[in-house]
């Protein structure tokens, strides 16, 4: 073949649209996901920490007021 000439298969190819759609990077958008910047993501992040944290807090102040007094007058 002459360098530079595509087979059918190759010209079918790019007349056929692909299957999913793409992102602007160029990688499928298979969930219909836009990209999240960096400053974004980070701000995602410390919120779902921040809740985290806080029901981990909840959890423990709970269990330390259903203790049984009993159990706290044997640590003693």
């Amino acid at each position: 073949m002459a360098e530079g000439s595509t087979t059918p298969a190759e010209e079918n190819a790019a007349r056929v649209s692909p299957l999913s759609p793409t992102r602007p990077d160029g990688w499928p958008d298979w969930l219909g996901r836009r990209p999240i910047p960096v400053t974004e993501r980070d701000r995602l992040r410390q919120t779902i920490d921040a809740d985290r944290l806080s029901r981990e807090t909840t959890r423990a102040q709970a269990d330390q007021q259903l203790e049984s007094p009993w159990r706290c007058s044997l640590r003693k």
